[in-house]
């Protein structure tokens, strides 16, 4: 069995959805169950191989990018190109997208694993 994780936080993959322009989403991954965020995580571990061709061009796929996709699967069931292939300015994230959910603990991020 495959070991590689990937993790992230609700608000982080909401910071990177809404980054590529994908703000409907990003508002969805802000109310993820710790449940849902696991199935987006386990995606995420998928979408990281090599192998694995995501609906980029051009550019250099980042955890970023495969969060954004992990989540785009998760809601919608499939893929599809981001909406912006530039992220916008870091600097201009909605505020209640930057304090969004925070990390999950080691302990729960664990917890979570060994229950599912």
């Amino acid at each position: 069995m495959d070991q590689f994780r990937v993790t992230f936080s609700a608000a982080g993959a909401a910071s990177d959805l809404w980054a590529f322009g994908e703000d409907e989403l990003a508002e969805t991954v802000l109310g993820f169950s710790d449940e849902e965020l696991l199935a987006a995580w386990r995606q995420a571990a998928v979408f990281y191989r090599p192998s694995v061709e995501l609906p980029v061009e051009g550019r250099r796929i980042t955890l970023g990018h495969v969060a954004a996709f992990a989540c785009m699967h998760q809601i919608e069931g499939s893929l599809r190109p981001l909406a912006r292939q530039r992220r916008r300015p870091a600097k201009d994230v909605p505020e209640h997208i930057e304090n969004g959910p925070g990390y999950l603990s080691s302990s729960r991020i664990h917890e979570l694993y060994e229950e599912h």
